[in-house]
């Protein structure tokens, strides 16, 4: 779950992913904000936020390729009428005493009100493992322009992953945009993750 906070709404939404793997260096990606509520100016909406559907091809160990694509679809006010996508390279670079460092670059395609626009998209993650039980991270995102006349923005968080045995995880984060006028300000999250093996 995740809530973020701007000037003029507040926001939920239940940010889900689910990966198959298919082959050795090859998985299916199905992922959406699910359920969203937003109030604005006092106004609540709710609905449920486009599905991505995508695939991550390894195409060398620490290198993969992330592919999204989001249909025209959606309810209520999160309805998309535009097919929208994104492509990236993610990275992962094993670091000396339990860090690594996670970069990933990109391009998307967004809609906007009279069309769509392409926009490049640049994060990088430093995870820090003291022990089994936990890893640590602080990361931050770009994205410019972030509309289609505007400038860029800027986000950062840190948070924990806590793992509770071998397939299951619980992930804690908190952060702030700190330029641009799209990032929240601020954002808390609270997840969890499960692997079937």
């Amino acid at each position: 779950m995740q809530w973020e906070s701007r000037p003029a709404d507040r926001v939920w939404f239940l940010p889900t992913l689910f990966r198959i793997g298919l082959l050795d260096r090859l998985e299916a990606r199905v992922e959406s904000n699910t359920w969203t509520a937003e109030t604005n100016r006092g106004q609540k909406d709710y609905g449920i936020a486009p599905i991505s559907i995508g695939a991550e091809v390894v195409v060398h160990p620490g290198f993969g390729v992330i592919a999204r694509v989001f249909p025209a679809w959606g309810t209520g006010d999160f309805h998309a009428s535009r097919v929208t996508g994104d492509l990236r390279l993610a990275m992962d670079f094993e670091l000396a005493k339990s860090f690594s460092l996670n970069p990933n670059v990109g391009l998307a395609s967004y809609e906007t009100e009279d069309g769509r626009f392409v926009t490049g998209l640049a994060a990088v993650t430093l995870s820090y493992e003291p022990t089994p039980k936990v890893a640590w991270f602080i990361d931050s995102g770009i994205q410019a322009p972030e509309t289609e006349q505007g400038a860029s923005s800027v986000i950062v968080d840190g948070g924990a992953a806590i793992f509770l045995g071998r397939n299951a995880q619980l992930d804690i984060s908190a952060g702030t945009g700190v330029h641009g006028d799209t990032p929240p300000r601020p954002f808390v999250s609270v997840g969890f993750a499960l692997r079937k093996r």
